[in-house]
């Protein structure tokens, strides 16, 4: 298995104040597991799953390849949350009555099946956790994954930041949002939080702003990739998606940071024309896809 995704799978409902509304989509790292399949065929997750998941989602997880051996079932709803957007990307995320909480289906590092021990790739949706942290830290250990940390946004706090200096001894890459990065940083302009970031401890980051673009930065080299101009129909799962992205770009272009930019912004592009992750990732849509990474604007800023 060359990558794995260990977070929460779940179900939206996507409404738009006063436009339409999509109910019973794939969400959570659904979204990242979308992101790694335009790069890569071999990806499994860890994540419980509700009684009611994959009666409702398996053909999408058979469509997109994900190997299950690192899911369990839970005798329960599955996570299901509205996103209610009212306006521009900001979205309010409420759980529908009745369904399981989130953190019931959070996976820990002994739920990665010993199959997946030798992944090129880990991605992690993860906040201030130091037992959780402590747990990584010993699995990695004797690991060749890169491991990449999606910063889980109610965690994005200064006052976090001493913690997070000691998570980012385990983490390869760093991957966060502008909101975020201003919350955690309290600097407004991307290269003064790309400096914050690097100086607190990361070594590897991919910041994701956006129509802005992303910047792909280590201590030596920073590049800002434009995104594709795709006709936007829904943001939701975007951040995911393209850090997902990143992760597989990374990997398989044996650490070229511009490259895992172009895969990154690429693979939030096809999130944005439709509601919910892909259906189908067909041949014709990988070369699509490396049509688009290929054609992304990427400056070099030092």
């Amino acid at each position: 298995m060359d990558y794995v995704v260990l977070g929460q799978l779940l179900t939206d409902d996507i409404l738009y104040a006063g436009g339409p509304s999509y109910l019973n989509l794939p969400g959570g790292v659904a979204y990242t597991l979308a992101g790694i399949r335009y790069w890569s065929d071999s990806l499994g997750v860890c994540s419980g799953l509700g009684t009611d998941f994959l009666p409702m989602h398996g053909a999408w997880l058979r469509a997109a390849g994900v190997d299950l051996k690192g899911t369990w079932e839970e005798p329960v709803r599955s996570p299901h949350t509205r996103c209610v957007y009212r306006g521009g990307e900001e979205r309010q995320e409420e759980p529908v009555p009745g369904t399981a909480p989130l953190s019931r289906m959070m996976p820990r590092v002994h739920n990665i099946p010993r199959d997946y021990d030798d992944c090129k790739g880990l991605y992690v949706y993860l906040g201030h956790e130091p037992s959780y942290w402590e747990e990584l830290s010993a699995w990695k250990r004797d690991k060749r994954a890169v491991l990449l940390w999606e910063l889980r946004g109610s965690d994005a706090r200064a006052e976090n930041r001493p913690a997070f200096r000691q998570y980012l001894e385990t983490a390869d890459i760093l991957s966060l949002n502008y909101a975020e990065a201003l919350a955690l940083t309290e600097e407004r302009e991307p290269e003064r939080m790309v400096h914050s970031l690097l100086a607190l401890g990361a070594r590897k980051l991919f910041l994701h702003m956006g129509a802005e673009g992303a910047l792909a930065a280590d201590a030596g080299t920073c590049w800002k990739v434009s995104v594709w101009p795709s006709e936007v129909v829904d943001v939701t799962g975007c951040g995911n998606a393209s850090a997902g992205g990143f992760l597989a770009g990374y990997c398989e272009s044996d650490g070229d940071l511009e490259w895992a930019g172009r895969c990154g912004n690429t693979s939030a592009s096809f999130m944005l024309e439709q509601f919910g992750p892909p259906a189908e990732f067909t041949p014709v849509q990988m070369e699509e896809a490396r049509r688009r990474a290929g054609l992304l604007r990427a400056e070099k800023i030092y």
